[in-house]
């Protein structure tokens, strides 16, 4: 087990912001911003969702690289965490897993609105179909809220 509870929480609460990366080859790096996540039963395995426009370099770089990662932040409170694993595979988006998209940006762009963030509606346009599930097998996880112990593998 990876992930416990309170992390599961975190992750899939609306006022999370999520973010993958992929490194190819040569060093070059790529990010993208995510438009949700998931949890397999066996709290290792996750789904990151993300709209297939903006996967292209990741997906390349995955080819060349299986080694991804993906941090998840509050906007709140800061609380952050990074999993670093494997690509396993990748596959279209079921409709159901649209859906979940579509109610995470909604909330997101709501989080942050409430912190009076002035761009929060584009939150909202940046879910484009058709979107991608992204699986991976998280193999670590390391602290990443700013205090001391930033940094630390904790899992």
């Amino acid at each position: 087990m990876l992930l416990d509870d309170h992390k599961i929480a975190l992750l899939q609460a609306p006022y999370t912001s999520i973010w993958a990366g992929s490194c190819a080859a040569d060093d070059q790096a790529e990010v993208i911003r995510l438009s949700g996540a998931t949890v397999q039963d066996d709290r290792q395995h996750i789904n990151l969702f993300v709209p297939e426009r903006y996967t292209r370099a990741f997906i390349s770089n995955v080819g060349a690289n299986p080694h991804i990662s993906f941090l998840f932040a509050s906007i709140q409170t800061f609380e952050s965490y990074q999993v670093k694993g494997l690509f396993i595979s990748q596959r279209p988006c079921t409709s159901e897993e649209v859906t979940y998209q579509r109610n995470y940006m909604h909330g997101f762009a709501q989080s942050m609105h409430a912190i009076r963030i002035k761009t929060a509606s584009l939150f909202e346009q940046y879910l484009q179909e058709p979107c991608l599930c992204i699986e991976m097998r998280g193999e670590e996880m390391y602290e990443q809220t700013p205090k001391v112990g930033t940094g630390n593998k904790i899992g």
